[in-house]
């Protein structure tokens, strides 16, 4: 089937930021969720399925191409 094939992280990026822009003109909600990578749990279970490198100081920031505007709302997730 068409269309089903993975996107690449550009093709997501460009839909998510379409989406918002339709959403803010028919004045809709537009809420970014982000997390925070440093801070999340590691639980004992996880211990062998977790990744031993240390994701970068800005792994998670919110992208440029995201530009958030007045109004939308930023979540920060810890877990």
């Amino acid at each position: 089937m068409p269309g089903l094939a993975p996107h690449s992280s550009k093709e997501a990026v460009a839909r998510a930021v379409e989406l918002a822009d339709a959403l803010r003109a028919k004045r809709g909600t537009v809420v970014w969720t982000h997390v925070l990578l440093h801070e999340m749990l590691r639980l004992p279970v996880d211990q062998q399925t977790q990744q031993t490198d240390v994701p970068p100081a800005n792994a998670s920031d919110l992208i440029a191409q995201v530009m958030v505007h007045a109004g939308d709302t930023v979540i920060t997730r810890r877990q």
